[in-house]
């Protein structure tokens, strides 16, 4: 994840209407945790942006004064996340943006395949192929429709395939109907995500990656 994406989840909350003055909490998805809240931003010695929660501290920041401090980084430095407990040990966490366990929900967004292939027709064929959730890392194993007609896009850590180019999903999308719908699924986690291809972004390696949140 980079600071723009990160600035981009707050401008999601601004047209939302969420109160600002409310805590921001990050969610470490295990049972009997509470959620960690940001009570630092910084940039470490390698460049990037750390956000931190300390429990040591009663300081909390509020969405508005993480976005300012965020925002002076610029958009192109990677996110990272940690926590620190009461005897200074850290921790680092993934950030994940988005994903739902209800495969009905009204935020699961479902575009069309022709959506996606349509954004993925200019990029070269070879090049690999990889879907982001924050600073999570998804690859592509399986293609097959769901009981409702759509199309899955399916993730499984077990099964992941090192090098997925871009030309093996365009042809696995071939074989669909340009309007039928389609979506994300990591099979880990049990989440479902939107695809967002609008946001597609070409490495300094030439690797494709597409949010889905």
């Amino acid at each position: 994840m980079t600071t723009g994406d990160l600035i981009n989840i707050f401008l999601r909350l601004e047209m939302a209407s969420k109160d600002s003055s409310s805590d921001l909490v990050f969610d470490a998805g295990v049972d009997g945790q509470s959620p960690f809240a940001i009570t630092g931003v910084h940039l470490d010695d390698d460049g990037d942006v750390c956000l931190e929660s300390d429990c040591r501290t009663s300081v909390v920041l509020s969405p508005e004064e993480i976005a300012d401090a965020v925002r002076q980084y610029g958009i192109d430095r990677t996110v990272y996340f940690v926590s620190i407990d009461s005897n200074g040990e850290s921790e680092l966490y993934n950030i994940k943006d988005g994903g739902t366990k209800d495969r009905q929900s009204p935020d699961l967004q479902m575009i069309a395949v022709s959506d996606l292939t349509d954004c993925l027709k200019g990029c070269p064929q070879d090049s690999v192929l990889h879907f982001e959730s924050g600073t999570i890392n998804f690859t592509v194993n399986s293609v097959y429709t769901d009981e409702y007609g759509c199309l899955c896009l399916e993730s499984n850590e077990i099964m992941e395939l090192d090098d997925y180019p871009v030309s093996m999903l365009m042809e696995e999308l071939s074989e669909a109907e340009p309007h039928t719908c389609i979506y994300f699924y990591d099979d880990d986690s049990k989440e479902y995500y939107g695809i967002y291809p609008q946001e597609l972004r070409t490495d300094g390696n030439g690797d494709v990656w597409i949010n889905v949140r």
